[in-house]
């Protein structure tokens, strides 16, 4: 299953062109939604934690979830940076939580494709 998951605040009509271009496979994934965000990085530490989920070793991909903070919230823990003004990036820890639901998602839901992840 291919998929392209957007973030959708600040690129909405970009959103718009590829979802006319690509139709059904363009999925939205709100990372200010904690109701979307908490559950995703329950999954993807337990995927670590298990022993379920690994990487092939980006160095990129490790600084970034090194940068990453555990935030609880009411509807549970997300990742944030340790201040909203720090120039540490998380971006890369935030797509491979993204993309480790995303791959849940369609295992649950009987696609049995391989899944890999690479940053």
């Amino acid at each position: 299953m291919v998929e392209l998951v957007v973030d959708p605040p600040g690129c909405a009509s970009e959103i718009d062109r590829w979802r006319e271009l690509y139709g059904e496979i363009v999925v939205d994934f709100p990372t200010a939604s904690r109701q979307r965000m908490a559950p995703a990085c329950d999954r993807f530490r337990a995927g670590v934690l298990e022993g379920d989920l690994s990487h092939d070793g980006s160095a990129l991909l490790s600084r970034h979830v090194g940068h990453t903070v555990a935030k609880a919230t009411p509807i549970g823990t997300v990742i944030v940076k340790a201040h909203p003004d720090s120039p540490r990036k998380i971006d890369c820890a935030v797509a491979a939580t993204i993309a480790y639901d995303r791959a849940c998602w369609h295992r649950a839901n009987g696609d049995r494709e391989p899944l890999f992840l690479w940053a």
